[in-house]
């Protein structure tokens, strides 16, 4: 007779779970003859609390780091589970955004109505790639060698139905030439589902709205060398398109242009600008996560690295086991510097990530949360 709890325990004994802090599907762990539900989120920037961020309400941003960066990584799912198969429908969320100090002050001086320092040239570099999306997956794991030693390997070919693309890619400079001009020489190109005449597009474009439809591969590989040793290698969207139609695109180029400040503190400048709504081919930015692992009966220790957009998050978890069913999780999360608590069962997790800060000045959060059913 089965032991009912033996597929849950595989997300924490035979095979590794997703030790870092991105939403990452890993196919090549897959419990047996199950239902599960999960959902996984982290949020983090290093200028600002996510509080203001959400509210618009800016107050001075930190900028002594290179560039302020943010960061989004979230995913919900379902899934089936039978033998070595898994069928997974799921929503997701991914977003990413580069700034250089003089773009963010830019932008905070513009909330706060203000104008730049006279005589100074400021970096406009921007850029922000933000998409959701639903889909079906279907995986496939296979073993090689024993459960006890050997390779692992799986992966899981999506369908993506597109719900909401942003990108937004700024680069140039501004110099602020006098009390009420400037000068301007910069580019911006943005792609974006929603944008319209609210948001500075042409009135008289009209038509359908943006749809996509894509595809992704997900694969992950682990290998055994021991029963304390374990490494993983879990990559998401390897390969990854979602063509847009009908996607509102606005592209605008200023050369040494000239400007003044209207009578109420708005800029006006002269800039070559076209809108249109046309096809646009979206590349997903493929996310990994490399782990080792070492496991001991009364606990776990982890080591990861995970890596979006060339941005790198080491993370460093262990797991103490309270009773033969319960454990405790700890983590700590170098880049946002942010630390994590959860309590895990044999048949799901509970999990909180944080800066430390108070929920006012907090600048990463973090969820996770699961829950297995065996069948």
């Amino acid at each position: 007779m089965k032991k009912p709890f033996l597929c849950c325990a595989l997300l924490l004994g035979t095979h590794a779970s997703v030790a870092g802090p991105l939403a990452l599907h890993n196919p090549a762990q897959a419990p047996s003859d199950s239902i599960q539900f999960a959902s996984q989120l982290f949020a983090a920037n290093n200028a600002l609390p996510l509080k203001e961020l959400l509210n618009d309400r800016w107050h001075q941003p930190d900028l002594s780091h290179a560039n302020s960066t943010a960061l989004l990584s979230a995913r919900s799912s379902m899934a089936v589970s039978m033998d070595s198969w898994q069928l997974q429908l799921f929503y997701r969320a991914d977003a990413y955004a580069k700034a250089s100090n003089d773009a963010m002050m830019l932008i905070y001086l513009e909330k706060q109505h203000a104008k730049p320092a006279a005589g100074k040239t400021y970096d406009l570099d921007y850029d922000l790639k933000g998409f959701t999306a639903q889909g079906v997956s279907l995986g496939h794991s296979l073993q090689l060698g024993s459960a006890e030693k050997g390779w692992r390997l799986g992966a899981a070919a999506s369908l993506l139905k597109g719900m909401r693309l942003k990108e937004d890619e700024v680069t140039g400079h501004a110099s602020q030439t006098g009390p009420n001009s400037y000068t301007l020489q910069a580019s911006r190109l943005q792609h974006d589902s929603r944008l319209d005449a609210s948001h500075g597009f042409n009135s008289f474009i009209t038509g359908d709205k943006a749809t996509g439809q894509g595809y992704s591969l997900d694969i992950a590989a682990e290998y055994e060398w021991s029963p304390q040793w374990l490494a993983s290698l879990v990559v998401n969207d390897a390969i990854g398109r979602i063509h847009w139609k009908a996607m509102p695109t606005s592209a605008w180029q200023a050369d040494n242009v000239n400007a003044l400040y209207d009578g109420n503190g708005n800029r006006t400048a002269s800039i070559n600008k076209t809108d249109s709504k046309s096809r646009y081919t979206q590349r997903l930015a493929p996310k990994s996560e490399a782990s080792l692992y070492y496991r001991q009966p009364a606990y776990q220790l982890a080591a990861s690295v995970a890596n979006t957009h060339g941005m790198l998050l080491p993370e460093l978890s262990a797991s103490l086991r309270l009773t033969d069913t319960w454990r405790l999780h700890t983590r700590y999360e170098q880049r946002f510097g942010s630390v994590g608590l959860g309590l895990q069962h044999d048949y799901g997790e509970l999990a909180i990530q944080t800066d430390g800060k108070s929920p006012q000045t907090s600048r990463v959060f973090g969820l996770k949360a699961s829950l297995t059913i065996p069948f």
